[in-house]
This record gives structure tokens, sequence and C-alpha cells, in this order.
């Protein structure tokens, strides 16, 4: 790797690059945050979320996200999410349709990886409006999928301008406060 000397001057380059080029970033706000996931998940031309089980399978949809950033409890992200359940359920050899509103309250942590925000540990802590009885038995396994597919998905990535490109290289975690993340250094 480098020696300390020269990770020294490379970290001073990369400081007085930032500070001449009139770099203020301290962090990112919720607004920028919610616009850029929404860019990742949200529309028609973006592909469904997928879960499958025994007898199940399902896409999701998202219409619509909002990230709500809070300082309490050691900083967490709330993720609200709107769009539709769709699929087919296998039962007692019959094929049946399934179309649902789906709209759960998720809580998480933050995890920085590399110039990747990602969200950790989520838990749905609103399912939001009442899910078809036949969706019951999958409540548990629905959870972990949705889960999964959304600590896979970056909140947020530090490359959308050079200042940004260059703040990953410094940047060694976030902390989450009241509707903002705040870069560690």
């Amino acid at each position: 790797m480098f020696s300390p000397v020269r990770s020294t001057a490379i970290v001073l380059v990369i400081s007085s690059t930032l500070l001449l080029s009139g770099c203020q970033y301290t962090g990112i706000t919720e607004t920028r945050l919610n616009q850029q996931l929404s860019a990742q998940l949200v529309g028609e031309d973006k592909p469904p979320l997928q879960a499958t089980f025994s007898g199940l399978a399902l896409q999701y949809q998202i219409s619509d996200v909002q990230l709500n950033l809070e300082a309490a409890a050691g900083g967490q992200v709330v993720t609200a999410l709107k769009g539709t359940l769709q699929g087919e359920l296998e039962l007692f050899g019959r094929s049946l349709a399934l179309a649902a509103p789906f709209e759960p309250q998720i809580t998480s942590g933050l995890n920085y990886v590399d110039g990747q925000m990602f969200l950790s540990e989520p838990r749905i802590t609103d399912w939001g409006r009442p899910l078809p009885a036949t969706l019951q038995p999958w409540l548990a396994q629905l959870e972990t999928s949705l889960t999964e597919n959304l600590t896979q998905t970056p909140v947020y990535q530090l490359d959308n301008s050079l200042q940004e490109q260059l703040m990953a290289l410094l940047v060694s975690g976030v902390e989450v406060q009241d509707d903002r993340l705040a870069f560690q250094f």
C-alpha cells in the first residue's frame, strides 16, 4: 500500500483540492437521499423487487419511497414505501392471481462502505394497509425478502460529481442526524 508520508500527502492534496474548489460538503440532506433512492427504485421502468416462496411468486413495484432521518435511538432511518404486490399463489393445484397495495414502514440503521450508504438491520415496524388473508402465512418470509433486497440497494453513492468522488476517499463513516447525514473523517 502507501507509506505513511505518501498517504498524508494524498490526503492533503485531496483536502486542498476540495477546499479550493469551494466544496462545502459536510453531509447529505434527506431531500437529496430521497431523490437518488427514488431514481433507483421508483417507476414502471424500474425492475420490481422479486420474492419467491413455496407456492407463491411475488413482485413488488414501488411507486414511492421516502426516507426520514432521525437522530433518536443512536440514529435511525425510517423508510416508507408505497407500491403494489402482484403475483400468483399456487393453492390446491390452482393458480390464483394476487394484487394488493403494500405500504410498509421500515426502520433501520445505516452502513457506509466504500462511498456507498446502505440500510442495515432493517425491520418492518408498520405493515401499512392490511394485506390479504392469503398472504398471512408468508409475512415473515415476505419481510425477510424485502429487507434483504433493501440492504443490497445503496441509499446513496458518493459518485455524482468529482467533489463527491474525492470525498469518498476521505469519509470514514456517516452519522444519522435529524434530516441529514453528516460525514465522519
